[in-house]
């Protein structure tokens, strides 16, 4: 049995996950991690976290805040509502995954 692809995605102005992985090694991101998705504004991956997700994952990918912000719009407010649909509330760290889609959607193939 195939196991899941895991991506990891974080924002672009604090990748330290991202940077360690290119790296192959814990990389600290110094300076300004001013994003609104706070609860990735750390800009570095435990050693601990690292351990795991070094071979966990097998790809990282980083977002732009707007692009996490019209992923939080979109699932408050369904494209095309069905009479069923809910609004659901994330916060912004809570929409990378659908950012990244979206995001991905809208990015030509290099």
């Amino acid at each position: 049995m195939r196991r899941p692809r895991f991506i990891a995605v974080e924002t672009e102005c604090a990748a330290g996950l991202f940077e360690s992985a290119s790296h192959g090694q814990l990389t600290t991101i110094e300076g300004e991690l001013d994003t609104v998705m706070a609860g990735l504004a750390c800009g570095e991956v435990s050693p601990v976290a690292w351990q795991i997700l070094a071979s966990g994952i097998n790809d990282c990918a980083t977002l732009a805040d707007h692009d996490a912000l019209e992923a939080m719009h979109r699932l408050a407010r369904p494209a095309r509502p069905v009479h069923t649909d809910l609004a659901i509330v994330s916060g912004e760290t809570g929409t990378t995954g659908l950012g990244l889609l979206m995001a991905a959607k809208e990015t030509p193939a290099v």
